[in-house]
């Protein structure tokens, strides 16, 4: 018997660590299990007046964790999966990405019982975290220089390489300020800086692969909404900054600015994804996922520029936190909902079954919405029900955990045999 569970044992860890998306997207679910029960513990402790104790600032713990605790190990996965095909080259060998995988993880699973405990064990764990991404950040210039294609063809994994050093640097400066007192405004800053480069890559990534971002009446401007959407990104980081005190105040007339442009970004944005022209790829199950993802960031950009004008006007205008809206609408709403469709169909796909969104998966979807409506209606409404922001946490986890068991299931199932699909079949409209 028990020699029967060992083999079992040793063949599960086998195939986990067979291929770049088993490795990195387990790593990224375990991460994302963890870290998203923590905070619905933490949140429903505190809610009924049993607040655990801190050695870090809850608020810069909650944005250090849950903006770069596990997204980045699902963008890894889908990197190293997809990034050889961008770049015209072989499947990535695997063996070469354990070593900071089991580095990205441990370093996590340090720092979250340090942010009650003592701030230098979570300086210590995001230092490994650091440590292990920039690994991967390597391995991912190494692919970089192997590619033979012209550098217009590299466009995406290029951006996408800026970006992984982007998430980085933020981590390493993390770790500075958990190390240096710690500093609250300079660990939040270190993670809003690394949340912004997560959601470049994401919009890298949609760009590639989905036509929401290149519509055919913005043929003029290479690129289509590329460049603009990052060039918001960038502002958006500037803000954070001025507004954490970490740059200078900016003008009023620079906050009309700023929301003129993230107005602009956003009716573009909206305009991209309902273009009759994409009618018809609209119907299919997975793009309609990406689709909603699309929609999810013109509200953000769109909050964003109602956050600017209430600057600019010197009040907050009675409307609770704009600012906060805006960040969850590009975090669980945007890059979530990305991820949960990319991640499942990079999955499904790679395990040799039919690209399909099944009714698990759907009523994953409709949850992770509805969670995220909630959490927008909690800034936004002042008079929100106390309960609202422990139940968005809980339902994250639900969320977490059920990935986990469908279709996390899969990474670590044995490979099945070309053309052995599921019964959910669909045309595949995206191939990476």
């Amino acid at each position: 018997m028990a020699a029967s569970a060992s083999r079992l044992l040793a063949q599960l860890l086998a195939r986990l660590l067979s291929a770049p998306h088993r490795l990195l997207f387990t790593a990224g679910a375990l991460a994302w299990v963890g870290i998203a029960l923590w905070w619905a513990v933490v949140s429903v402790l505190t809610a009924l007046g049993h607040a655990p104790p801190w050695a870090v600032a809850p608020a810069g713990a909650h944005a250090l964790v849950l903006a770069l605790g596990f997204m980045p190990a699902f963008i890894a996965g889908f990197l190293f999966t997809a990034g050889p095909k961008w770049l015209a080259l072989p499947p990535v060998a695997v063996r070469p990405l354990r070593g900071p995988a089991a580095l990205w993880l441990a370093g996590w699973a340090l720092a979250l019982p340090g942010l009650h405990l003592d701030a230098r064990g979570a300086a210590a764990g995001t230092t490994l975290a650091a440590l292990g991404w920039t690994g991967l950040c390597v391995q991912q210039q190494r692919l970089l220089r192997a590619s033979r294609l012209p550098a217009a063809d590299r466009l995406h994994a290029r951006a996408i390489g800026w970006a992984l050093w982007w998430i980085a640097a933020a981590l390493a400066a993390a770790a500075l300020a958990l190390v240096t007192g710690p500093d609250p405004q300079a660990l939040r800053a270190a993670a809003r800086l690394g949340l912004w480069g997560v959601a470049s890559v994401f919009i890298t990534a949609a760009h590639r692969l989905t036509p929401f971002f290149h519509p055919a009446w913005l043929h003029r401007l290479p690129g289509g909404l590329l460049g603009p959407l990052q060039v918001g990104l960038a502002l958006r980081a500037a803000a954070d900054m001025a507004a954490l005190g970490l740059g200078p105040a900016w003008p009023a007339a620079a906050h009309l600015g700023a929301a003129a442009g993230q107005a602009t970004l956003a009716a573009a944005t909206l305009a991209a994804a309902f273009d009759p022209a994409l009618r018809v790829a609209r119907r299919t199950a997975f793009v309609r996922l990406l689709h909603v993802a699309v929609v999810w960031l013109a509200a953000s950009c769109a909050l964003q520029a109602l956050t600017h004008g209430t600057a600019a006007r010197g009040q907050p205008g009675g409307w609770g936190d704009i600012a906060l809206a805006a960040l969850h609408a590009a975090t669980l709403g945007f890059m979530l909902t990305t991820l949960l469709a990319m991640a499942s169909r990079v999955t499904a796909t790679q395990q040799g079954r039919a690209v399909a969104v099944d009714r698990p998966l759907r009523w994953l979807f409709r949850l992770l919405q509805a969670t995220a409506l909630a959490r927008l209606a909690a800034s936004l409404w002042t008079g929100a029900p106390a309960w609202w922001l422990p139940g968005a946490a809980v339902s994250l986890a639900l969320i977490a955990v059920a990935w986990m068991v469908h279709p996390g299931r899969l990474l670590a199932a044995a490979p099945r045999t070309p053309g052995s699909l599921n019964r959910f079949k669909e045309k595949d409209p995206l191939r990476p």
